[in-house]
């Protein structure tokens, strides 16, 4: 019964820091933290009423290796903020799956076909990105093939820049540099 309650949250957590991360591009911390102290609170409660405190050791050691990758992600750049979150949340809601058998941990499991599913999605969005802008349409498999290797960067003027955007240059007077790598503040 606790299985399947914390993969339920973890479904509609999933789903609700997706449907935020597609809307405005950012996953409100709420989320990701709701779905934590959930799992911590199941796996506390799960603990006492059978007397095993193993899911929420398992959680408790996730957190932390998945935190410490996340940070990792962040600080270089590969990541959001909110992604890290949501990864940790996943962690200790699932830091095992009994009706699934995996070649490692679970958590772990999840984590490599996390980056499997994400680099289909990324060649799907790179291949549309070329493909609806007209001017990269026109030499369709040379950009597409440098977009995979540059990334994505779009010149919007300053006044449209809104709270956690990325920078991909500096802006020397606003006195912000791309070397930061967070999103901006409400304040810059």
């Amino acid at each position: 019964m606790f299985e399947l309650l914390r993969a339920f949250i973890a479904i509609v957590g999933s789903a609700t820091a997706g449907l935020y991360d597609l809307k405005t591009t950012n996953i409100p911390d709420s989320v990701a933290i709701s779905m934590i102290l959930m799992g911590f609170a199941i796996h506390t409660y799960e603990g006492f009423t059978t007397n095993n405190f193993s899911n929420l050791w398992n959680a408790l050691l996730y957190s932390v290796i998945f935190f410490v990758f996340s940070f990792l992600m962040y600080k270089t750049g590969q990541w959001g903020g909110g992604d890290g979150e949501l990864l940790i949340g996943i962690a200790v809601l699932l830091p095992t799956y009994p009706n699934i058998q995996t070649l490692f941990p679970f958590p772990v499991s999840f984590l490599i076909n996390t980056f499997f599913v994400g680099v289909v999605y990324s060649l799907i969005f790179v291949f549309f990105y070329v493909l609806n802008d007209k001017d990269m349409k026109k030499n369709l498999w040379k950009n597409f093939f440098i977009s995979l290797r540059k990334g994505f960067y779009k010149k919007i003027p300053t006044s449209k820049l809104k709270v956690d955007d990325m920078l991909g240059e500096d802006i020397p007077k606003l006195k912000l540099s791309k070397r930061i790598l967070r999103g901006l503040t409400l304040e810059e």
